[in-house]
C-alpha cells in the first residue's frame, strides 16, 4: 500500500502542468491581466499549448510597455496584428511614447484597416509628434503633408486619436458610425466641411467630443448634434465657430475668435486661451445665466463673461500675482 501511494504521488508530479490544461477562455483572462499584448505573446515559450492563445485575446494593447528601439517597436505592432486570429476585437490600443520616432500615416492606415475589419469597439491610437511643443503651422506653410483616411464601421463606440500635427485626416463621405458615442481627435488637420459632416451627420449617437485640430483652409465650422452632452474644442484657423446642441451640458472653448453657441441646457463653461470673451463676437444664445461651473483660464479677461453668467455654483479663476499663477476656487 505504501509503495502504491508513493507511485501514485510520484505519477502526479509527472503530469502536464495544470495551467496548460485550463480552458481557453480562462487562459485568455489570465493573459489579459498581464497588461500588454507583448507580455502575453511572451507566454508562448511556456508551452506549445499557449502559442496561439494570445491571438484570440479580446483586448490588444501594443507599444506602451515595449522597450525596443522605435523601428522595431513599429514592426512588433504590425507583426502582432498580422498574427491575430479572432474575427473581432473588443479594444485596440496602440501607444507610441518614443519621442523622435517617425510614424508614417500609411502605417497607421493599416492599423485603422485592421480595426475596421475586426470590428473594434474601442480604438485608441497615439503617435509621437515631430514637434516637442504644440506649434500651429504658419499660414502659407508648405511642409510635406500626409493623408490618413478614417474608415467607417458599425461597431466602434469610442475613438481616441493623438496624431501628427501635419497629417490631414480625411473622412469618407458615405457611411455612419452608428454606435460611436465618444470621439477624441488631437493634433490633426481637417477640412471644415468634413469635420462638420462627421459630427453633424455621421455620428448620430455622439455624446462626448474633444477636438484639438487645425482647419485647412481657414473657414467657418458648424457643429450640430442632438445628443452631444460634452464638447471640448480648440480649432485653429476657424473664422467662426457655430454650435447647435440642444442637450449640451459641458463646454470648454479655447482661443475662439468668434463663436455662436445654442445650448439651452448648458451647465458648465470653461473659457481658456489668449482670446477674451467679447459679447460682440461671442454669443451664448439661449443658455441660462445660472450655471453650475464657470472656469476661467489664466489669459482670459473675466469681467464680461462673469456678467453673462452672473451666478455660478462653482467659480474657478487663475490669478497671475507677481508672475506666479494662483488657482482660486469659490
Amino acid at each position: 500500500m505504501a509503495g502504491e501511494d508513493c507511485n501514485r504521488h510520484h505519477g502526479a508530479g509527472d503530469d502536464d502542468d495544470r495551467i496548460s490544461g485550463l480552458p481557453d477562455d480562462l487562459l485568455r483572462r489570465i493573459l489579459l491581466r498581464l497588461g500588454s499584448t507583448r507580455a502575453a505573446v511572451r507566454t508562448s515559450v511556456l508551452s506549445r499549448r499557449w502559442r496561439r492563445v494570445w491571438a484570440h485575446l479580446p483586448d490588444l494593447r501594443l507599444g506602451t510597455c515595449d522597450d525596443h528601439p522605435g523601428a522595431t517597436r513599429l514592426d512588433t505592432v504590425d507583426s502582432a496584428l498580422n498574427a491575430y486570429d479572432a474575427p473581432a476585437v473588443r479594444r485596440l490600443d496602440v501607444a507610441m511614447h518614443c519621442h523622435g520616432l517617425r510614424v508614417r500615416a500609411c502605417r497607421v492606415a493599416t492599423w485603422l484597416r485592421f480595426a475596421s475589419q475586426h470590428r473594434v469597439r474601442k480604438l485608441d491610437i497615439e503617435v509621437p509628434s515631430q514637434t516637442r511643443f504644440l506649434v500651429w503651422p504658419r499660414a502659407g506653410a508648405t511642409e510635406l503633408e500626409e493623408e490618413l483616411e478614417l474608415p467607417v464601421w458599425d461597431e466602434v463606440a469610442r475613438i481616441r486619436f493623438t496624431l501628427e500635427q501635419r497629417w490631414r485626416l480625411r473622412l469618407r463621405s458615405a457611411g455612419v458610425f452608428v454606435a460611436l458615442t465618444d470621439l477624441h481627435i488631437s493634433l490633426a488637420t481637417m477640412e471644415a466641411s468634413e469635420l462638420g459632416t462627421l459630427v453633424s451627420s455621421q455620428c448620430p449617437r455622439l455624446t462626448n467630443l474633444y477636438l484639438l485640430v487645425t482647419l485647412a483652409p481657414a473657414s467657418n465650422v458648424c457643429i450640430r448634434s442632438d445628443l452631444l452632452r460634452s464638447l471640448q474644442i480648440r480649432v485653429e484657423n476657424v473664422h467662426r465657430l457655430q454650435v447647435m446642441a440642444p442637450n449640451l451640458e459641458v463646454l470648454a472653448v479655447s482661443d475662439a475668435t468668434e463663436a455662436h453657441v445654442s445650448a439651452p441646457k448648458l451647465d458648465e463653461v470653461t473659457w481658456d486661451g489668449g482670446i477674451a470673451y467679447d459679447p460682440r463676437r461671442h454669443c451664448f444664445a439661449d443658455a441660462g445665466r445660472h450655471i453650475r461651473l464657470l472656469d476661467l483660464g489664466s489669459k482670459c479677461v473675466a469681467a464680461s463673461l462673469l456678467q453673462r453668467f452672473d451666478k455660478a455654483d462653482v467659480l474657478k479663476l487663475n490669478l497671475n500675482l507677481c508672475d506666479r499663477t494662483v488657482r482660486w476656487y469659490h
